[in-house]
């Protein structure tokens, strides 16, 4: 497997992971019932599970422009070095950002974000 299809398929994996502890938080707040059912939980949410919510939506925007772009340089055939550890980088940057963001690291969640879509952009900036 190609490094970027490589980093893609880890970059989903983290995604499917995240939402996995906000469920656990809420089942063992509200119970199992009330959790699969309708109604809104916005009751003494701890702000780490909030943050980690962010997180994911925020993972779940980026991954889409990512994913695309992995898809269209692996049919255009032009996986590079650079776009092996601009791979690389986007993984371990998204990584850092859900955990910074979690944790409420504000800087390194920040600076982090910026790494990831820098590492988004040269992915582009090669394809065009």
């Amino acid at each position: 497997m190609v490094p970027e299809l490589f980093y893609l398929l880890l970059s989903v994996g983290l995604c499917g992971v995240l939402w996995i502890p906000i469920v656990i938080e809420r089942v063992l707040r509200i119970g199992l019932s009330e959790t699969t059912g309708n109604n809104l939980d916005e009751k003494m949410v701890p702000v780490w599970a909030k943050r980690l919510k962010r997180a994911h939506r925020n993972l779940v925007d980026n991954i889409i422009i990512f994913g695309i772009l992995i898809l269209i340089l692996q049919v255009a055939d032009k996986n590079s070095d650079t776009t092996g550890f601009a791979s690389l980088i986007f993984f371990y940057a998204r990584l850092v950002q859900s955990m910074s963001h979690i944790f409420g690291v504000t800087w390194v969640r920040t600076i982090s974000f910026l790494i990831g879509w820098l590492a988004t952009a040269v992915i582009f900036f090669v394809l065009i």
